[in-house]
């Protein structure tokens, strides 16, 4: 699958024997503690590349997964093959939900299966079924993967290549913390990688989509929260409060910051955190913490609600709310076989559809029961 996407494309494996549980509930198809050596036979036969794994401690910036890639002999017998893509899918029984641990490390734990755990999981099979008959495309794309720039960690500047429009939409969510009130959110759908320009373009079954998301919907949560009825965009501060910039890229300043924030222990992680995702060679990234502690001064002047709530890690139990809000989404679509595509605090759907998800939306935001005792549901764009 690597090599149809991008023949220098590498796949991320351990060379760990300890971590090949063939009883493990993420090793379906029951890779064995062989298969480190398999892989080690393989590349003293020259059928593939592979860049050996580094270590240098718990949370370094250096550490390295091992990489593999496909080689000029196992290339041959690839163009050889007589399958492709298409015929490569998922394994029935793979793990949809997914608990993962507070280190980068703990990638993913067991657990014991509960009744709601068993329920999220069947909902989730029932959507990925849903998802394999449905043609998810871009008409008018050529290639099966798409350049984008990297705009933050130690590849920033270079270019990667997501692929798009693969026949195996495999989504899974996935908690944190060793805690299922820890994010939740559904990941795997090719879609959440490419951009919201990009997104405008995507067809479902041969008709057009759109794209519909609740606005500032973390903050809308905290202030359903607080008992407070957001008025107008929280985002939006008074005009000039960052020189050199107009009122919308103030905006998107604005957002990333009080996001990260959101996440953030304390006001300087929130502060490095902004520029580490602040795209190359902006303004923002060279924002000092100074100029960015009276931008969120100025934030919490207008909603000082949410004076605790910022640099507090309320990141993490919001995305376990939102969680909950797509869940009930998709699975009220996917009863009525009407395929959605979430992308976390949006949706994407045929456009004749589209009043039907903004009344959907609109219900759930109003039911669910981080937002219940808010009097009016956060606005949708």
């Amino acid at each position: 699958m690597a090599w149809a996407t991008d023949p220098d494309l590498s796949v991320a494996v351990t060379m760990d024997n300890t971590v090949w549980k063939t009883g493990s509930r993420y090793n379906k198809i029951g890779m064995s503690r062989q298969s480190p050596r398999v892989i080690s036979r393989l590349h003293e036969l020259e059928y593939i590349d592979l860049a050996a794994g580094s270590y240098a401690g718990p949370g370094a910036a250096t550490n390295r997964t091992t990489r593999i890639r496909a080689a000029e002999p196992l290339r041959r017998l690839f163009r050889d093959a007589k399958f492709g893509p298409q015929h490569v899918l998922t394994h029935p029984e793979k793990e949809n939900i997914i608990m993962r641990g507070a280190e980068t490390s703990q990638r993913n734990l067991e657990y014991s299966d509960t009744p709601e755990t068993e329920r999220m999981r069947e909902e989730l099979r029932a959507y990925n079924r849903l998802l394999q008959r449905t043609f998810i495309d871009v008409p008018d794309q050529e290639q099966l993967f798409i350049e984008r720039p990297i705009k933050s960690g130690y590849r920033a500047g270079e270019v990667t290549r997501v692929p798009v429009c693969v026949f195996d939409n495999f989504v899974h969510r996935v908690f944190n913390r060793n805690d299922w009130r820890c994010g939740g959110r559904f990941y795997g759908g090719w879609w959440q990688g490419v951009g919201s320009e990009f997104r405008k373009r995507i067809h479902i079954n041969g008709q057009p989509t759109v794209e519909i998301d609740y606005q500032a919907l973390h903050v809308a949560i905290l202030a359903a929260q607080h008992e407070v009825v957001l008025d107008g965009d929280p985002y939006e501060l008074e005009g000039g409060l960052v020189e050199g910039l107009d009122a919308a890229r103030q905006r998107k300043l604005v957002k990333l910051l009080v996001l990260m924030s959101l996440n953030a222990k304390t006001k300087n992680a929130a502060c490095s955190a902004f520029r580490e995702a602040a795209s190359v060679g902006s303004q923002a990234k060279s924002m000092k913490n100074k100029e960015l502690l009276r931008v969120m001064d100025a934030f919490v002047e207008k909603h000082p609600f949410l004076a605790g709530d910022l640099c507090a890690d309320r990141g993490i139990a919001l995305m376990n709310k939102d969680s909950q809000i797509a869940a009930h989404i998709l699975r009220v679509f996917t009863r009525h076989q009407i395929p959605v595509l979430s992308v976390h605090d949006s949706f994407i759907i045929d456009y004749s559809m589209a009043r039907r998800l903004k009344i959907g939306m609109g219900a759930t935001a109003t039911t669910t029961p981080p937002l219940r005792r808010s009097s009016k549901p956060s606005k949708l764009s």
